[in-house]
């Protein structure tokens, strides 16, 4: 397994209102400054609201920002950087901000649905500083991934049932989650990975960046001040335009060095490709939202290269927390020993050799990075995110029938029973 190397961000990455804000606030936060900018970036986003677009060749796109800062509990400080950004936020946009901005949700489709209908069609704004317990409960509920990604793409959200008829009209959310490194890493692969949910949110790893001494650090007051004010400006000029758009010079230089760039991030790595989507649709969304921080309807070249640092920067965070970087997804490392004891058992079937059997769960205990010491419910809550493995029960030769699993390569998601635990 190969070292892990924390991802470093590129500088650039804070060339832009948003980012020039966050590092204003740094000298007062432990927290990192580009988990600062992107929860700012994300406020922005929803307070802009659903009317201003980004023009592509393929129609408009809505400017919704959701983002994920992945650190280690107490190390990450990722609550440091919401104790900067949040009251920057409620300053700026502050009668929005009082019935808008939302401290957590419910992770089921129809909590969802009413907390959001309480908003009454409103952007909202979701902090969800318990993200590995949102992620957790929306296992048990496949409509919380279902309205998460129809909220993403700005489609109108529905929910029906005999107690409940909701109804959400072009929704529009920014959304800023708060998870462990080991949760997020578990994801990819999974079924909401593969379904297109997690990948809506582009990860973001922070650490702390500094000691802020606790009894003689300077007032934060003014700072926090004229970062809202500078913010308040934003959002009315975003909130006044309908339409950012890509000038062809600027389209001609995107085609040439950026969307090669976005796209290449994710080579190589299986788990990964699952981002390359979004992390197009985020590049183009993010340089137009930082276009409207500078009051402008027209993308830069400049914004352009912003962007892409961020993106380049979520990217090797995501990288940072897979397995096969030496992350600790039990999962991956079960599918990947799965997928090779299915390739041996092709190979010697078309060498004419005797059969290969599959996996029995008792060897799952002696992979590299499991362990006896693993218990028996993470690993079958790691196989109940594997729709590619099949759990089954083998013929027994006397005693117990063992616990088997088999690799379905062109298994459907949605086809597939869950792992009996």
């Amino acid at each position: 397994m190969n070292k892990r190397v924390t991802p470093k961000i590129d500088p650039i990455a804070f060339e832009n209102p948003l980012g020039r804000l966050a590092m204003d606030l740094d000298p007062h936060c432990e927290g990192a400054p580009e988990g600062v900018m992107v929860t700012l970036l994300s406020a922005f986003s929803a307070y802009s609201g659903r009317k201003v677009r980004v023009q592509t060749g393929r129609g408009t796109s809505p400017l919704a920002a959701w983002f994920v800062l992945v650190g280690h509990s107490g190390k990450g400080r990722k609550g440091a950087t919401a104790r900067i950004a949040m009251p920057v936020i409620k300053k700026a946009f502050v009668d929005w901000a009082s019935e808008n901005v939302v401290a957590g949700i419910p992770a089921t489709g129809l909590g969802m649905m009413s907390e959001l209908s309480e908003h009454e069609g409103n952007p909202v704004f979701v902090l969800e500083e318990e993200m590995d317990t949102f992620i957790a409960n929306a296992k048990k509920d496949t409509k919380v991934g279902e309205k998460l990604r129809k909220a993403w793409d700005g489609e109108t959200l529905t929910h029906k049932t005999a107690k409940a008829d909701l109804r959400i009209e072009d929704p529009h959310i920014g959304f800023v989650g708060h998870v462990q490194p080991k949760n997020w890493g578990a994801i990819s692969g999974s079924r909401d990975a593969t379904g297109g949910t997690y990948n809506r949110f582009l990860a973001i790893y922070v650490e702390q960046s500094k000691r802020v001494p606790v009894f003689s650090a300077p007032d934060p007051t003014p700072d926090i001040t004229k970062a809202a004010k500078a913010l308040r400006k934003m959002g009315a000029y975003a909130r006044s335009t309908d339409l950012v758009e890509v000038p062809a010079e600027v389209a001609e230089v995107f085609e040439e060095r950026h969307r090669p760039i976005c796209e290449s991030l994710t080579d190589g790595n299986e788990e990964l490709a699952e981002m390359a989507e979004r992390a197009l649709a985020y590049l183009i969304r993010i340089s137009a939202l930082y276009a409207l921080a500078d009051m402008r309807d027209e993308i830069t070249v400049a914004d352009l290269d912003s962007a892409l640092a961020l993106i380049t920067y979520a990217v090797a965070s995501v990288r940072h927390v897979l397995p096969e970087v030496g992350g600790e997804s039990i999962a991956q490392i079960i599918l990947a020993a799965v997928r090779r004891r299915h390739a041996e058992q092709v190979f010697a079937e078309e060498m004419g050799l005797e059969p290969v059997e599959d996996m029995a769960m008792t060897e799952v205990y002696d992979l590299p990075g499991i362990g006896r010491n693993k218990k028996a419910k993470e690993i079958m809550e790691a196989l109940n995110q594997l729709p590619q493995i099949e759990v089954y029960t083998g013929k027994s030769n006397g005693g117990r029938p063992p616990m088997k699993l088999r690799f379905h390569e062109d298994m459907d998601t949605d086809d597939r029973e869950p792992a009996l635990v």
